[in-house]
């Protein structure tokens, strides 16, 4: 157990890292955004608030591009707070070739959100099969964009296990 928590945690680090290497410009894009999320309690004028619409458009833009690639969003959430944070939870719902995965990246080079959120999906992706955990499966990518942002894998109980531990009582 100490040796998984010990690979997540180096895995999730390493996510991280990639993400804010390659996100520059979505990064200082989002953090536009999150400072006037920031600055509520002074209130909130209305440019600011055009502009956090902007940055939450702009990822909303970019859920059908993530679906190409194999990416489909259930749903996401939009914490107003000191420090925002807009969670994205997706299932992997295909797998490119990698020349597939070029041409569309190459296709959306000027959608900077684009880039730092499949970056993110395809760093969680590789580092999924790697997880040996037979009691659990993997429910979802759950990324955080926020800065810095965060990726998340969310594991459930398989529900075969439940029932064998059910029929144990």
């Amino acid at each position: 157990m100490k040796d998984f928590r010990q690979k997540l945690k180096e895995g999730l680090t390493n996510i991280s890292k990639n993400a804010v290497e390659t996100s520059g410009s979505a990064l200082n894009k989002l953090k536009e955004g999150t400072e006037q999320l920031g600055n509520m309690g002074a209130g909130l004028g209305t440019g600011a608030v055009d502009k956090v619409a902007n940055v939450v458009n702009d990822l909303i833009a970019t859920l059908p591009l993530l679906e190409e690639a194999g990416y489909r969003a259930n749903e996401f959430n939009i914490q107003v707070a000191l420090s925002p944070v807009i969670t994205l939870h997706f299932s992997k719902i295909g797998t490119l070739q990698e020349e597939e995965l070029q041409v569309l990246k190459e296709r959306y080079s000027d959608r900077k959100m684009f880039q730092m959120i499949l970056k993110l999906l395809s760093t969680a992706s590789a580092l999924l099969p790697k997880i040996k955990a037979d009691d659990f499966h993997s429910e979802e990518i759950i990324v955080d964009v926020s800065v810095p942002p965060s990726v998340s894998l969310r594991y459930v109980r398989s529900q075969g296990e439940v029932i064998r531990l059910l029929e144990e009582e």
